[in-house]
């Protein structure tokens, strides 16, 4: 039997399956969240998945993309249990990495608030300035602003607490290096057809809106309450993107290795044309 990709995505999709019939034994409290980043709770988001229908929809996709990605390629890079581990895996955690930046975009945006509401009760008097009024009043200051600016508040803190579950992130991450490896016109690849291409790059355009605007806008309270998809969209973009410069990364190595062994750049066998 060849040790390649292929042994890797079974290992990976019994991984996730066993975790998921186990559930009910873990902690998925101690999932990922941003005010729990650390390794062992990404790990255990990566592989968790919050019902069958999340399990099943992730394993399909892994399985079309990596198909694509990893097997149906002429290329021993590509083919490699180290490249598909690579993509999975750090398209994963690239996941949680944007959840990260998109919270430190938030509480940048609420320290701002603060200041700005500092600044707008601050006293220019003399006589405050002789007393250091400013400094005496600002517990009020900011307790005032806080208040004022409480489902804001509430949102930013709820948005740290929420836990992310599922494998998503990285089968986001297993797509974008299809489409990069179709975009490009990899030798080692299939290159996808018009249609198919064009309703993943619809369904990234969508996924792209969704994320930005959580990452502009304020995080209100009233979006925990109201009735959303409860997707992780700003994690789906995040897998996305680390997927798409690792395989500009691992395309290179091949490229790299290829022109060592005596290939000229372009050559290769391109599957299905």
């Amino acid at each position: 039997m060849n040790y390649d990709a292929k042994l890797a995505l079974y290992i990976t999709i019994a991984a996730n399956v066993a975790t998921f019939l186990v559930k009910n034994e873990l902690n998925l409290s101690e999932a990922f969240s941003v005010n729990n980043s650390s390794l062992p709770s990404m790990l255990l988001s990566m592989f968790s998945h919050v019902d069958e229908s999340h399990l099943i929809t992730n394993i399909v996709f892994l399985l079309i993309y990596s198909q694509a990605v990893f097997i149906n390629t002429t290329s021993s890079i590509w083919k490699s249990i180290p490249v598909f581990l690579f993509v999975y895996f750090g398209s994963g955690f690239g996941t949680y990495f944007g959840v990260i930046a998109v919270g430190w975009i938030h509480e940048v945006a609420w320290n701002t608030r603060i200041l700005e509401g500092r600044t707008a009760l601050s006293c220019t008097n003399w006589l405050c300035k002789e007393i250091g009024f400013d400094s005496m009043s600002q517990p009020f200051v900011d307790t005032f602003t806080m208040l004022w600016n409480f489902d804001e508040l509430a949102g930013l803190q709820f948005n740290k607490l929420l836990p992310r579950i599922g494998a998503s992130g990285a089968v986001f991450g297993v797509m974008g290096a299809m489409l990069y490896t179709s975009i490009i016109g990899s030798p080692w690849h299939s290159k996808m057809g018009s249609l198919r291409m064009s309703m993943m790059l619809c369904h990234l355009a969508y996924e792209l809106q969704l994320a930005f605007q959580f990452a502009v806008q304020k995080p209100l309270i009233s979006s925990i309450f109201q009735d959303t998809d409860n997707v992780d969209h700003v994690g789906h973009v995040g897998g996305f993107l680390s997927g798409v410069v690792i395989a500009i990364v691992v395309q290179r190595l091949a490229w790299s290795i290829s022109l060592r062994n005596g290939r000229s750049w372009g050559r290769g066998r391109r599957l299905n044309g």
